[in-house]
């Protein structure tokens, strides 16, 4: 089966480059089910290379959609992540309902890691959490708020991104058709530089908003 998947990943990722956009979207639709689909999505990773890239452009390219699916930072097919976000959801009936309860619960059950701001803060170096370390640890910065609502919306079928602008990252969720900002980590709290904590202080209004001008998006 590896060598299976070898081979159809190898396939395809000579089609998209060497092949014509038709034959390549005509050929590939045919062999990327679902589970090789998740498979070429799981090669975006944290360091945003070539293999990122590559994903990115092959699932865009045919029936497969990246904001829908898991990647190495984004790891939205993990079991525990897929029972939290159905928990979150149940009894909810529209996806603006879905989305915002899952809003809810990372903005007030996730609290922001102030140590590692402060530090990166004089260092500029620091490690970004996933998704799912995100979720064991109960702390973040921006990167991990973001990676974690993104998890816990594409477990339950609504599409969401990441972006960045200005030091910061956020999300941006579709629902009813558009995309929408929606930052968990502003609305969780603020920083109180003089004590150097963090208040934590829910905030409806990021569930729709960012205060920060997006630069671009990332590919996982």
């Amino acid at each position: 089966m590896k060598l299976f998947k070898s081979w159809i990943l190898s396939g395809m990722i000579l089609s998209f480059f060497f092949g014509s956009q038709t034959q390549a979207v005509s050929g590939l639709t045919e062999t990327l089910t679902e589970n090789i689909a998740q498979e070429v999505s799981k090669n975006r990773n944290e360091r945003h290379d070539i293999f990122t890239v590559l994903a990115f452009n092959i699932l865009k390219s045919v029936n497969g959609d990246p904001y829908l699916l898991p990647s190495r930072v984004v790891q939205s097919d993990e079991p525990h992540i897929i029972k939290l976000a159905k928990e979150i959801t149940s009894g909810k009936m529209s996806d603006k309902e879905k989305s915002m309860a899952i809003y809810h619960w990372v903005a007030t059950n996730i609290k922001y890691d102030t140590r590692t701001y402060y530090k990166t803060y004089y260092t500029k170096d620091f490690k970004f959490k996933t998704a799912a370390e995100t979720l064991e640890a109960g702390t973040a910065m921006c990167m991990g708020f973001s990676h974690l609502n993104a998890a816990l919306h594409r477990a339950i079928g609504i599409k969401a991104k990441v972006v960045y602008g200005e030091s910061h990252a956020w999300n941006e969720i579709k629902i009813d058709g558009r995309w929408q900002a929606q930052d968990a980590t502003s609305g969780s709290g603020y920083l109180n530089n003089r004590t150097q904590s963090f208040v934590q202080q829910f905030d409806q209004r990021f569930f729709s908003s960012a205060d920060q001008r997006k630069e671009g998006e990332y590919l996982w």
